[in-house]
């Protein structure tokens, strides 16, 4: 309402936002909310995989950010540590989180370089994707890999801390779990 009382027409209906379908996906879709990306980010756009207009859409990512030129994509994995020896636990919970959560923002990249037309809101792929893509030329793309459940083992293995993994970029792939060559 206007500071005289008069009232503003709605010039759109709004958009429907997803909170996030796990508890993991619900919290970085409320930091989002929390953040300034969230005029610009949506928990669990689809993409149209459909066969002859039949079955739902796939989902794309846990959280896209889209503000021209960036582009963040977010992929989010919570899974419990494995019980077992450290070394083999550790390439366990790291192929199930990090490579994981890689392979779909890869997954998700491709999408939205190829196919920025088909990405949509709601599984039923009815309500399309509110904010245009940036051409695939001057699309800067950021990956973001949110990897949960290695906290008390860390503060176990590290004899204390915040339950942080450290990172390496000097590590790369397979050398994450198999020992640097």
């Amino acid at each position: 309402m206007g500071t005289d009382g008069e009232k503003f027409e709605q010039l759109r209906s709004a958009v429907p936002r997803s909170d996030g379908t796990t508890e993991s996906e619900q919290y970085l879709a409320k930091r989002a909310e929390l953040s300034f990306l969230d005029l610009w980010s949506y928990a669990n756009p689809y993409r149209n995989q459909k066969v002859k207009g039949a079955g739902n859409g796939k989902e794309l990512s846990d959280l896209i950010v889209v503000c021209d030129p960036h582009v963040i994509i977010f992929s989010e994995k919570s899974i419990s540590w494995p019980a077992s020896a450290t070394d083999l636990a550790w390439r366990r919970w790291f192929k199930r989180t990090v490579t994981s959560a890689v392979n779909q923002i890869r997954g998700a990249e491709r999408w939205i370089r190829d196919f920025p037309s088909e990405i949509y809101l709601d599984p039923d792929c009815t309500i399309p994707f509110p904010i245009e893509f940036p051409s695939a030329e001057r699309m800067l793309l950021h990956r973001v890999v949110v990897a949960r459940g290695a906290g008390a083992a860390c503060k176990e293995y590290f004899g204390g801390g915040i339950g942080s993994l450290m990172l390496a970029p000097d590590v790369k792939g397979k050398a994450h779990y198999e020992g640097k060559s």
